[in-house]
C-alpha cells in the first residue's frame, strides 16, 4: 500500500481496518493531506471504499466512502456511482444501457436507466455502456458529444464490487471522464443479454470523516 496513486487511479488493498484506525493520506510534491478515520463497524464484514478529493480552497484532502455488504450469496453485482467532478454542472446522472451489438441490435429493445451518482446500486450481471448525461450544457448537442466522449463498456459480474467514478473538472488537463474499476471486458456475444434490474442499496454509514 506504499505505492503511490496516480490521478484517475482505483487500487484494491488487502488490509482489515477496525475502529478508531486512522489513515493519513497526502498528495505527493503538494501540501495536501488528510487523516481519515475509521468509525463505527457495520455488524457483518464489508469492503470500505474510500475516494480521496482536492478541496477547493484548502490543503484539507475530502472524503467520500461507502461499504459494499459482503453477501456470498447475492445474485447481482454492487455498482457504486461516485461523483468528483469539480467544473460546471447542473443535474448530472450516469446513463446506463445495455450494451448490444450486431444482429441484435434489429432484434433486442435495450432498457436505459438514469442513476443517481453518490448511491451503490444492485445491478444484474450482463454488459453495459455507461455514460455521463447532463440536461444542464445548453444544448442536445452538447449533451450528446458529453455522452460520446464518457461512454464506457463494462462487464458485471454477480456477486462483485464495481465502481464508476465522474472525474475531472481542474483545468483542460483534467478533462471530465468516467474511470471505472475493475475493468471487465465485455463479450464480444450478446446472445446471453440479461435485462436490467436496479436496487438502490442504502449506503451503510462504515466510516466518519474528521476533518
Amino acid at each position: 500500500g506504499s505505492q503511490p496513486l496516480a490521478f484517475g487511479e482505483c487500487r484494491e488493498l488487502s488490509s482489515r481496518v477496525q475502529q478508531h484506525d486512522r489513515l493519513v493520506l497526502g498528495l505527493r510534491d503538494n501540501e495536501l493531506h488528510g487523516t481519515f478515520e475509521v468509525g463505527e463497524l457495520p455488524t457483518t464484514d464489508a469492503v470500505l471504499l474510500l475516494v480521496l478529493e482536492k478541496r477547493e480552497g484548502s490543503v484539507l484532502m475530502g472524503f467520500q466512502s461507502f461499504a459494499f455488504a459482503s453477501h456470498s450469496d447475492d445474485k447481482d453485482a454492487q455498482l457504486a456511482v461516485i461523483d468528483t467532478f469539480r467544473g460546471n454542472s447542473s443535474a448530472p446522472h450516469l446513463k446506463m444501457e445495455d450494451h448490444v451489438t450486431g444482429k441484435e441490435k434489429q432484434t433486442v429493445s435495450k432498457r436505459i436507466e438514469q442513476l443517481n451518482f453518490n448511491r451503490v446500486y444492485s445491478v444484474e450481471e450482463g454488459n453495459y455502456d455507461a455514460s455521463i448525461g447532463d440536461k444542464g450544457r445548453g444544448s442536445a448537442e452538447l449533451e450528446q458529444q458529453l455522452e460520446l466522449n464518457t461512454k464506457r463498456s463494462l462487464h458485471l459480474t454477480r456477486n462483485q464490487n464495481y465502481v464508476v467514478l465522474r472525474i475531472g473538472g481542474d483545468g483542460p488537463e483534467f478533462p471530465e471522464a468516467l474511470v471505472v474499476y475493475p475493468e471487465g471486458l465485455v463479450g464480444k456475444s450478446g446472445s446471453a443479454r440479461h435485462a436490467l434490474s436496479w436496487l438502490a442499496a442504502a449506503l451503510v454509514a462504515a466510516v466518519a470523516l474528521r476533518a
